[in-house]
């Protein structure tokens, strides 16, 4: 996977929690930068493991599998680094976005990409 959009997606959560300046006491400390940070690896590896394994043919197979888990996780998450459920769902489609353009860019699947239509609604 690109190195550079899971950098953005991690960006887009510690953003909420970074300070404007380094001495304000809502710093980020590093242990909650990092369980964010694997989360969101985590996410991105669910995703694609998601689409891998049972090939879906709309994106409800994947949300399914990845989704609830990515709540349940947050849940946890959250006692340690605040509210990130309620931008969960933005970072989850973002994923669901990204990973099959990655995998088909990387020859690990071979899809249409205009008929595949971000697998929405696929249909033959």
């Amino acid at each position: 996977m690109n190195a550079d959009a899971v950098a953005t997606m991690q960006s887009k959560l510690l953003r909420f929690k970074l300070p404007l300046r380094p001495y304000e006491s809502t710093a980020l400390d590093q242990d909650a930068g990092e369980r964010i940070i694997e989360f969101c690896i985590e996410l991105r590896r669910r995703v694609v493991e998601g689409i891998l394994k049972f090939r879906p043919r709309r994106v409800s197979g994947i949300f399914n599998y990845a989704y609830q888990w990515a709540k349940i996780k947050s849940m946890t998450i959250e006692k340690i680094v605040g509210d990130l459920g309620s931008r969960l769902i933005d970072y989850f489609y973002e994923e669901l976005f990204i990973a099959p353009y990655y995998l088909h860019y990387y020859n690990i699947i071979d899809i249409d990409l205009f008929k595949y239509d971000l697998f929405w609604e696929v249909s033959e």
